[in-house]
């Protein structure tokens, strides 16, 4: 496990005072700088400087003068001058130190009343988001120097890791990569699941230690149909043949990476993920190479304040969160989310001029109001005959829907055709 602990200095208050007279005496410097300063960092005898500072540059485009910020708050500060390009450097490490301990002494003295609260999520963020900070010192990639050296490093670092399929490989421009979320869309009862697990397999089978989350199915129905997948010997058929399925499976995990599979409830986040991958690294001391969530639809976001009847916002922040922890970890991240989540076709929309209608009459490149503002229909697909049912809530709203539209409940995403009965609390937006 790699050791990111960052000691926590002292900065008295003429120290500081000295870093704000470096920052005043070069434009350079305050420029590189900006983005990491906060008022809050400083003494309190020295935020209003700050403060000042930052919001002349913002409005002006330009740092006061001397004068300027002496008469403005009182205080009083000098140019340093013959800055060379070596004190530069050594200033620059010095103010990217200091607004990095600020920020970590702020979010552990924040933690008591977070952790107070149980949002231990947001502890983790703040703390992360102080460790992370730094000066922009890469200008980024050359595109015409060593573009051999350049695929290469691709190549390398991101794996290009086949899915097992050439097909969907060509697709993909040669496969998936580390740091990379892959969403794969289908209707309810199309096989999400099993693909899933066949990616899993298929990353494990090239070495890789792969983690299965399984948010619907338990984790011995999962391991049994990738018994199925690796024996070729059909689940019907596992109990009668279960000696051969076994010497199959051993001799194919012999040859792989690891495979964990895990079951989680409906409605954990990111955050409980993140908590199951430590352990697994201290469990195992093995770090994973790829994640397989099954599925998104079926995960709540890290943020509570979030509401979850606007789907497509949770679903927007869930893929972020869980893109970030590809990133963040370096693996190869693979996903589902569900598609047709029916609703009949004389169900009102609203359209783009405030007026109201049905489904039924939208056509392509009408434009209607959505969950985030206006949205063009760019696409109808054609419709199926299945079940509808009523659902009647305690306000007296009535909504029709197919047995597999998912509505976020007190329980989880749930569906009727997964069991949403009476008496379960809906959360849905209640439009007047």
């Amino acid at each position: 496990m790699e050791d990111s602990t960052t000691e926590i200095r002292e900065y008295t208050e003429e120290k500081q005072k000295l870093l704000i007279s470096i920052l005043l005496s070069s434009e350079e410097i305050f420029t590189r700088c900006q983005n990491i300063l906060d008022a809050k960092y400083f003494v309190n005898k020295l935020r209003p400087v700050m403060r000042f500072i930052l919001s002349h540059t913002e409005k002006y485009r330009v740092l006061p003068k001397f004068e300027q910020v002496n008469a403005e708050t009182g205080q009083s500060f000098s140019k340093i001058e013959n800055i060379t390009s070596h004190h530069q450097d050594a200033f620059l490490d010095e103010i990217e130190e200091f607004c990095k301990n600020r920020a970590l002494a702020d979010a552990v003295l924040s933690a008591v009343d977070l952790i107070e609260k149980g949002n231990y999520g947001e502890v983790e963020k703040r703390i992360r988001e102080a460790i992370l900070i730094s000066l922009q010192s890469d200008i980024g990639t050359n595109y015409f120097e060593n573009p051999k050296e350049r695929l290469m490093r691709i190549k390398n670092n991101n794996g290009q890791v086949s899915t097992g399929w050439r097909d969907v490989d060509d697709k993909l421009y040669g496969g998936v990569n580390r740091g990379e979320i892959t969403i794969w869309c289908g209707a309810s009862g199309s096989g999400k699941s099993v693909f899933l697990q066949n990616i899993a397999i298929n990353l494990a089978k090239q070495g890789l230690n792969v983690i299965y989350i399984t948010l619907e199915l338990s984790e011995e129905l999962c391991a049994m149909r990738m018994d199925s997948m690796l024996s070729e010997v059909s689940t019907k058929e596992i109990f009668k043949k279960i000696d051969e399925v076994e010497i199959r499976v051993r001799q194919s995990g012999h040859k792989s990476g690891g495979l964990h599979i895990k079951q989680m409830p409906q409605g954990s986040n990111c955050n409980d993920i993140n908590a199951y991958i430590k352990n697994y690294e201290i469990e195992t001391q093995k770090k994973p190479d790829a994640l397989v969530v099954d599925y998104l639809d079926l995960l709540f976001p890290n943020n509570k304040n979030i509401d979850p009847s606007n789907l497509f916002i949770k679903d927007k922040y869930i893929t972020e969160e869980l893109r970030g922890l590809a990133v963040e970890k370096k693996m190869i991240l693979q996903t589902a989310s569900q598609l047709n989540r029916c609703m009949t076709l004389d169900t009102i929309i609203e359209r783009g001029t405030g007026e109201k209608d049905i489904i039924n009459n939208l056509k392509v490149g009408d434009e209607i109001l959505g969950s985030n503002g206006t949205v063009l229909v760019s696409n109808i697909f054609p419709t199926i005959k299945q079940a509808v049912f009523q659902i009647t809530t305690k306000s007296g709203k009535l909504i029709k829907v197919s047995a597999n539209h998912r509505f976020p409940t007190a329980n989880g995403i749930l569906s009727i055709e997964d069991g949403l009965g009476v008496g379960q609390k809906l959360y849905i937006r209640n439009n007047k």
